[in-house]
This record gives C-alpha cells, structure tokens and sequence, in this order.
C-alpha cells in the first residue's frame, strides 16, 4: 500500500533503524504501520577439544520464534538456548558416538533452560566440525547445506550444494504421525501444528521451547549425520 510504503520511508528518515518489520491493523483500521520488531535470530561459534585432545569447531544459527510474553519472546529463547549449547557441548572424541551423545546432551540442557517458555522457542542448524569430517545436527526449518566445488558448471556456478539437514514441518508424514498421536491438531491451511482449537500455530515439529505444544508432539529431538 502506498500509505504503508510512505511509513517505512518517514521511520527510515527519523533514523530508525530496525532488524525487521512487522506489519499490524490496528483500531479496527485497515491501515497498516511498521512497529518495531527485535530480530529473533542468533548466530553462536567456538573453538573447543574433545576429551582425547583433539581440535574442533561448533557453529549454530538459531532462530527463534513467539512474542506473546514480555522476556520470554524468541530472540529471548534463541540466545539462551545458544548459550548452553555452546557450554555443554563436549564430545569425549570425535566418533560419531561421542559427537551424536555430546549433541544431544547440549540440546537437553538448552531445552532445560527454556522450560518456562510456553509460547516462545527456537529452530537450530548447528555443525561441529574437525579435521577432514564434520557433523550436522539441525531441528525444525533451519538448514544446513555443504557447498563443494564442482568441474562443470550448475544452478550455483561451479558448484554443487548438497543439504545435510531434514525439515521438521507438518508436510514429512513422520512429523504428522508423532503429532496424531499425541493430540495435536495439524493446521495445514496456517502450515502449523496448533495445541488446541483456535490456539496459536507453530510452524516447525521440532524446536527448544515452545513449551503448550510439547504437550502435543513438538519435540526437541536433533537429527544428527556425519
């Protein structure tokens, strides 16, 4: 709408600067008005050793999602869930064991710190990688992909971009069934699971948080591969 674009330009000119927009009909008008919205994305690296000594790097993107409550919103649950990833991920080797175990006990002691956030949570990518092998670990929507150089061209140039991660949404018959069978209400018109009638709609199967619909099968529960 032109009045809207009008918004944006006069936000921009008063000097403010935000990391996204959101879009609201307020007072029963149909016109609209950019108010601010805190960016919900979080990005988190560090250089860590095993148990046996030997060198690796984690990296995890973070997004979070949920505004409904004051201090628990998603860039809240994004940076406290990365926080502890980072602080309690420690694989006693770098064996797909060890990783997978050292995964999983980061993601559970992130998720304990979320325990409290009803309407708010967060999907992750998250790699750890070491010398000639790394390992991908991702919930929900977020993605990882490995890029590698390609001696003919392809869509990305020379390259070929293959992912190492699933989706976690209600379109993977998997995700549909665990939801079926704990009760939750699948929304494909919204692209959501909902965790009663009419209720909020979550977008992603598997995420920290989001506390209402782990009752229903939301999970916190990474797929993993080497």
């Amino acid at each position: 709408h032109s009045s809207a674009l009008e918004d944006i330009v006069q936000y921009h000119e008063e000097g403010h600067n935000y990391d996204a927009m959101a879009w609201v009909v307020h007072g029963g008008q149909k016109e609209t008005k950019p108010v601010p919205k805190e960016c919900q994305d979080r990005f988190f690296e560090v250089q860590f050793r095993t148990g046996d000594g030997e060198k690796g790097f984690f990296f995890a993107v973070l997004d979070g999602h949920g505004a409904l409550v004051p201090g628990k919103q998603g860039h809240h649950a994004a940076q406290i869930a990365g926080q502890a990833l980072v602080a309690n991920f420690k694989p006693a080797s770098s064996s797909e064991e060890d990783v997978n175990n050292a995964f999983r006990a980061a993601i559970d002691a992130a998720e304990e710190q979320l325990k409290e956030f009803d309407y708010a949570g967060s999907t992750m990518a998250a790699i750890c990688a070491f010398e000639g092998k790394f390992f991908a670990a991702n919930m929900g929507d977020s993605m990882s992909h490995f890029v590698v150089k390609s001696r003919k061209p392809t869509t990305f140039g020379r390259a070929v971009v293959k992912p190492v991660s699933e989706k976690h949404k209600i379109t993977v018959p998997k995700e549909c069934v665990r939801i079926f069978k704990k009760g939750g209400i699948l929304d494909h018109e919204r692209g959501g699971v909902l965790y009663e009638k009419d209720g909020h709609c979550r977008a992603a199967t598997r995420c920290f948080g989001d506390m209402k619909w782990k009752a229903v099968g939301v999970v916190a529960e990474p797929f993993i591969q080497e």
